[in-house]
């Protein structure tokens, strides 16, 4: 009984990043002034500041801030694998590491937060 308990839990707790993270990475974004249009790969997600949930599986290469009377301010969320994903290896959970991997959600978006000043036109 006591290795099927530790063998369902190691099967369970192998896929770190997943079950600790989840699918989404919520990143707030905020701008001074605020009420800046927060445009990702093109689409309006909303004024700031806001909180954006990003999916891990996800590119997101285009992130824009405008505001009228502002220059508009571009950057892009950089894709890095996130160090959650050594619990697998520390576990041995090659099935959890499978799904991490499969999933997209072994990893991580930077900047976590973004916070800009937009410089007013001339």
């Amino acid at each position: 009984m006591k290795k099927l308990t530790v063998l369902f839990a190691v099967l369970v707790l192998s896929s770190c990043a997943t079950i600790i993270n989840g699918p989404y990475q919520k990143v707030p974004i905020a701008s001074t002034p605020s009420g800046a249009d927060v445009l990702i790969n093109e689409n309006i997600v909303g004024k700031t500041p806001i909180v954006v949930p990003l999916k891990r599986s996800e590119t997101y290469e285009s992130v824009q801030l405008k505001l009228e009377g502002y220059v508009p301010h571009k950057f892009a969320f950089v894709k890095k694998v996130d160090p959650i994903i050594l619990g697998n290896i520390i576990i041995g959970g090659v099935i959890g590491l499978f799904i991490d991997m499969s999933s997209g959600n072994m990893y991580m978006f930077l900047p976590e937060n973004v916070d800009i000043t937009l410089i007013p036109e001339q």
